[in-house]
This record gives structure tokens, sequence and C-alpha cells, in this order.
């Protein structure tokens, strides 16, 4: 029984210790960058007005983590916006790096649309589709920053 109750803290330390290289570690490194360059560890604005965030994941679970760009163009009284309120979340995956999964979240008219892309930054729905080549432009211009700033090899 005594050996088995050593075991168990080990099983525990081993698992942790697997996490913490599989998927913690590289979400860690782009939030301390992130921190490197704004003195926060929430956000970073670059000097075009782009918000760059890093969500690490739930402690000891390989969910929950994500890389996200934005922009929010602030001044509601311009006629004009730059772009529409766009974000892109991106989930990596766990051990070896690489996209495990995009999504894009626009709004339009005050109305959100998350949109998830396949491997060839299609939507997954045929429904979406539409909604999305009417902001191609705009998500373009995120797919490269977020390229740009994790080089994360976005084609």
């Amino acid at each position: 029984m005594k050996k088995r109750v050593g075991i168990i803290p080990l099983v525990v330390l081993l698992y942790l210790l697997i996490w913490y290289v599989g998927m913690l570690r590289q979400y860690l490194c782009w939030k301390i960058e992130l921190y490197r360059l704004s003195d926060s560890w929430d956000v970073y604005v670059d000097e075009d007005g782009f918000n760059y965030s890093v969500a690490l994941p739930y402690f000891a679970m390989y969910e929950g983590g994500n890389l996200a760009l934005t922009y929010v163009d602030l001044a509601q009284e311009a006629e004009e916006f730059k772009y529409p309120d766009c974000t892109l979340i991106i989930w990596m995956k766990p051990f070896y790096g690489g996209i495990n999964e995009m999504g894009v979240i626009i709004v339009e008219d005050n109305l959100s649309r998350e949109i998830y892309l396949d491997s060839r930054y299609k939507t997954r729905y045929e429904d979406d589709q539409e909604y999305l080549d009417r902001h191609q432009q705009e998500v373009n211009v995120l797919l490269d920053k977020a390229n740009a700033k994790w080089n994360l090899q976005i084609p």
C-alpha cells in the first residue's frame, strides 16, 4: 500500500511535466513576449491599433489556450470605419505546435458572427461563406498580422 501512495504523486508530477512541455510552454513564451513589448500580461497594441493577446490553457488540461488578434475601431463618431470589428482566434496543437483550429468573430451592424475556418481558410459551414467573403480583406489582414507576430507559417 505504501508503494502505491508513493507512485501516485510521481504519476501526477509526470502528467504535469508532460502538460507543461506539451501545452503550456508554447503559450507561456508568447505571453512573456507580449509582456516584454508592452509591460502588460493582458494585451499588446501595435502601432496600427491591432490588439494581440494570449490566453493560457486551463491548468493541467489540453484545451482553453488561444492566440487572439483583433482590431476595434474606437472612433464611433467616424462615418466610415477602417475595418469592421473583427477578431481572429487561433488554437494551437499540443507538443509540436502548429495550428489546430482557427476562427473569426466579425461584428457587423451590432451583430456578431462566429465562423470556424478549415485548413484552407474557408468556412467550415457553407452558410457562413458568404458572410466571410464580404470580410475577406479584413480577415486576410488579421492572418498576415498573426503570421508576422507569432511566426505561425500561415500560407
